[in-house]
């Protein structure tokens, strides 16, 4: 039988990403702007070594997607749900594909990406292949995808807790149950 809310690890998981894209956009706000003759200073480490974090924990997120029992959709119509599914594959991707062309970035601009200082990561993609260019020019573009989708996103949480009053929010905050009927 499948509960009524999320489980404890899916709740952490959410949080977990929403608070690290959170600091992301302050930290991309706060950094120089990214040109072939700036190199990567703290700001640029801080953010990079967040973004690979957010890339794991957005893998792992998915996979317990596919592997836990979530919770059945709230009652409703059935275009809400759809919508609603393909608005939570679509943050996936999105946040995906938004750390991969910041990664790109980094490597169009030679830039090393050191993991806390510690690790130092691959480049991925070729550094002087054109293509590789664009997708890290695409990243600031994605951004603001991400961000209306997240608006829209928090916009039917809360609409569907003030307005309907269902448990779609409260099955997803931290330590609580979806004990409304």
């Amino acid at each position: 039988m499948r509960s009524k809310t999320y489980s404890p690890i899916a709740k952490s998981l959410h949080w977990l990403v929403f608070a690290l894209v959170a600091v992301q956009l302050v930290l991309g706000w706060l950094m120089p702007g990214a040109r072939r003759t700036t190199p990567p200073d703290v700001l640029n480490n801080w953010h990079m070594s967040i973004g690979v974090v957010i890339l794991a924990l957005i893998a792992v997120r998915f996979l317990w997607r596919l592997i836990a029992n979530s919770p059945l959709p709230e009652p409703g119509p059935r275009w809400q749900i759809v919508t609603a599914e393909a608005t939570h594959l679509l943050l996936y991707a999105l946040v995906f594909v938004l750390v991969f062309s910041g990664w790109a970035n980094a490597v169009a601009h030679n830039w090393t990406i050191t993991l806390f200082w510690s690790v130092k990561l691959p480049a991925v993609l070729p550094a002087g292949a054109g293509w590789v260019r664009a997708i890290g020019e695409l990243h600031s573009a994605i951004v603001w995808v991400l961000l209306g989708l997240v608006g829209l996103h928090v916009a039917a949480a809360l609409g569907h807790h003030f307005i309907l009053g269902d448990n779609v929010l409260r099955r997803m905050l931290p330590g609580r149950t979806a004990d409304r009927s």
